[in-house]
């Protein structure tokens, strides 16, 4: 059964999950490497989603191409020299955010988020800000407070951000269900 172990147990992500009423456990489970790997003195950049697989059988999520990793207190390749923890959570976003309104329609499941180039912090931020400020749900007033904190370098680390994305989910949840108990508000 997905979630769960090979003795049939789920862990402590998959609870978690489905306390909060959500179907997976990955954005988690996400955040929590990230997080492990910054009281380690790293990040891990080039998270979108075909770097990451999940085990069902196992309820393992690993990440593969982890060549993006970068030492923040340390000289880097040129590659990963001049990110930060704000590039992180934008490219966090970018790949597992949804910045539009759900679609009704089944094909407009079908093209892949995210797979433009990283260009700098900037550019993503001001990209973010207008794909968000065009919708007029309380879920993305929520993300553009997010938006506008990390272009300030508010957060301190990277469990700082990771609370206010929980919220973020919190309230796209409420949306979600209130689009599953009354369909005609997606219209």
């Amino acid at each position: 059964m997905p979630g769960q172990g090979r003795r049939g147990k789920t862990d402590a992500f998959q609870r978690k999950a489905r306390r909060e009423g959500y179907r997976a456990r990955s954005a988690y489970k996400l955040m929590d490497i990230q997080n492990d790997l910054y009281k380690h003195g790293y990040l891990l950049f080039d998270i979108n989603p075909q770097n990451v697989f999940y085990s069902p059988d196992t309820g393992n999520l690993n990440m593969i191409d982890t060549a993006d990793l970068h030492k923040l207190d340390a000289e880097n390749d040129i590659k990963t020299s001049n990110k930060t923890k704000e590039d992180y959570f934008l490219e966090l976003i970018r790949y597992y955010v949804a910045a539009e309104e759900i679609p009704t329609e089944e094909s407009a499941y079908f093209s892949p988020r995210g797979d433009k180039p990283y260009i700098n912090k900037e550019s993503e931020i001001n990209l973010l800000k207008s794909q968000f400020e065009q919708l007029t749900t309380s879920d993305s007033h929520t993300m553009l407070d997010i938006i506008k904190k990390i272009q300030s370098e508010y957060y301190q680390s990277v469990s700082d951000f990771n609370q206010d994305m929980m919220e973020y989910f919190s309230v796209v949840k409420g949306r979600l269900q209130l689009a599953r108990e009354k369909p005609e508000t997606l219209a």
